[in-house]
């Protein structure tokens, strides 16, 4: 699975969880993680479509 680092520290972006997420639950963004696009695209092509 993809990562993000935000304030020097590493996440696992869990993109199995992605689509359970309750709407209150995302809250006000905090980073920016445009230049990792490609990956996470990836990973959710993987989640949804299988390749």
């Amino acid at each position: 699975m993809p990562f993000v680092i935000i304030a020097e520290a590493e996440y696992i972006l869990e993109t199995p969880k992605l689509a359970a997420a309750p709407v209150p639950t995302l809250k006000t963004p905090i980073a920016l993680q445009a230049t990792r696009q490609f990956e996470m695209t990836g990973a959710l092509d993987l989640l949804f479509q299988g390749f």
